[in-house]
């Protein structure tokens, strides 16, 4: 009996999003280490987040495979979250706005 399959392009699509997710969180983690913060405790300060939360960060391990907005909006307004870090978070939530707002607009178009 053949199992119905998802196609190729729908397959490709998926891994290419787990790919450009991890990179963001890679990048998050590349400032942070720029930015002087090398051990994970500091790593967890400087963000303002739980020390699990920023294993998984500097791991690009998220469960999610981004981060959610709860957590972004710790990052942010934390006022010890290095300068780099901000951009990164900024740049990170300007290209996920672009995709939803051309998700949003393909699902009302005809």
């Amino acid at each position: 009996m053949r199992q119905n399959l998802p196609e190729m392009k729908t397959l490709r699509k998926s891994v290419g999003v787990g790919v450009q997710s991890r990179r963001r969180l890679q990048d998050i983690a590349d400032a942070l280490i720029a930015s002087g913060h090398t051990s994970l405790d500091g790593q967890a300060k400087a963000l303002g987040i739980h020390r699990s939360t920023a294993w998984t960060i500097i791991k690009a391990r998220h469960k999610l495979g981004r981060l959610s907005s709860k957590t972004t909006s710790r990052i942010l307004t934390n006022p010890k979250t290095p300068p780099a870090v901000r951009a990164v978070i900024e740049k990170y939530l300007a290209e996920d706005s672009v995709i939803l707002g051309a998700a949003q607009n393909r699902d009302t178009a005809f």
